[in-house]
């Protein structure tokens, strides 16, 4: 990748600005692939083996050519091991941490500690976030498959067991391969992108790693703390139950099945579970109304 000096914006969000980069790990094993412009302009693979210190120097270079990473799923995961391996951390040890850590409940859920293991000074933006939906969003083959791209690779061998050097040679296509996905996944959502970098600049919030429902959340919790000396909005208590009571004009149903639901629902408490999302466990039923 060519050295050059950069002077990006504030919140770059262009396919001109970009680096796409993803980690790969088994035990004893790492791999970082980056995709961008070599010296003649031309986008090319370029992939770091274990080498710490060459990952470094790659880093440093991104940083000083005002380059931003692209990744998919990036916040959680590759931006954490990229900085455990600066940091002398074992990178199987800690992508399983990671992953073990994603299966939680939303609110259960904690940040890996990686104290002593240095910030990453290159600017970086997760995909991921484009596509998230109630606090999900479908992996990176899902996308590659919507998109109606031509070639999906799984990865070629098992993650968790040690790998002879051919099977892990094996391991550097499918990075390249996922490269090439999150390049195309940022090219449809350019303009996305471009919307969110705007309103970044407005609120000077990066919200280019934030889905637009969070943003508007991110925004409006700004502007309050703004007009109230610092102060956070108050967040009320999560409920132990809830009470639906039908409003004028709602009647009891007459087909027996349906009604025995009814009085399920109706002026009776329903509880809310203490953990996860705050979502009434409101009593199922299947019935035929006519």
């Amino acid at each position: 990748m060519p050295e050059s000096a950069g002077s990006p914006s504030p919140y770059a969000c262009d396919p001109d600005d970009a680096v796409y980069f993803d980690v790969e790990c088994s035990p004893g094993r790492w791999l970082v692939g980056f995709y961008g412009p070599d010296e003649r302009g031309v986008m090319t693979v370029f992939q770091v083996d274990g080498d710490v210190d060459l990952l470094r120097r790659v880093l440093d270079r991104l940083a000083r050519q005002g380059k931003t990473l692209f990744g998919y799923n990036s916040y959680s995961y590759d931006m954490n091991m990229i900085r455990a391996i600066l940091g002398n951390r074992d990178a199987y040890t800690t992508s399983r941490a990671i992953i073990e850590a994603g299966r939680l409940p939303r609110d259960e859920r904690r940040r890996i500690d990686l104290r002593g293991c240095p910030k990453i000074a290159v600017d970086h933006v997760d995909l991921a976030a484009r596509l998230k939906k109630g606090g999900n969003f479908p992996g990176l083959k899902t996308v590659a498959a919507n998109l109606c791209l031509p070639v999906l690779r799984e990865l070629p061998f098992e993650p968790d067991r040690l790998q002879t050097d051919e099977e892990w040679a094996q391991g550097k296509p499918y990075n390249a391969n996922d490269l090439e996905i999150t390049r195309a996944v940022h090219e449809v959502y350019v303009p996305e992108l471009r919307a969110m970098a705007a309103l970044s600049s407005e609120h000077k919030l990066d919200l280019r790693s934030t889905s637009k429902s969070a943003a508007v959340g991110r925004i409006f919790k700004k502007i309050y703390a703004e007009a109230h000396d610092g102060r956070e909005p108050d967040v009320p208590e999560r409920p132990a139950e809830v009470v639906y009571r039908p409003v004028p004009g709602v009647r009891r149903p007459r087909t027996p099945d349906a009604a025995s639901w009814f009085d399920l629902v109706v002026n009776r408490p329903i509880r809310v579970p203490s953990r996860g999302k705050p979502k009434p466990e409101v009593p199922s039923a299947t019935f035929d109304v006519g």
